[in-house]
């Protein structure tokens, strides 16, 4: 599942899932709570990610990068 440029809330199942985002699409109104499986973060491109900032986080047990550019991710 893939975040959205507004404020999204993602409860994953019980059997994990990945959740893909951009700089643009992860912002400060998201919520992502992960589930009992295993849940991964996955920003694609570069920009700046700031998970710091989100609502709520919780429940994730992995971020990765995907940045296929030649651009700068942080």
């Amino acid at each position: 599942m893939g975040l959205t440029t507004g404020n999204d809330t993602i409860v994953a199942p019980s059997s994990g899932s990945t959740v893909y985002a951009t700089a643009a699409t992860l912002n400060a109104g998201d919520s992502l709570t992960g589930g009992t499986g295993t849940d991964v973060l996955e920003f694609v491109g570069s920009g700046a990610f700031h998970v710091d900032q989100l609502t709520s986080f919780t429940g994730f047990e992995s971020i990765r990068l995907n940045n296929a550019t030649s651009s700068y991710a942080n």
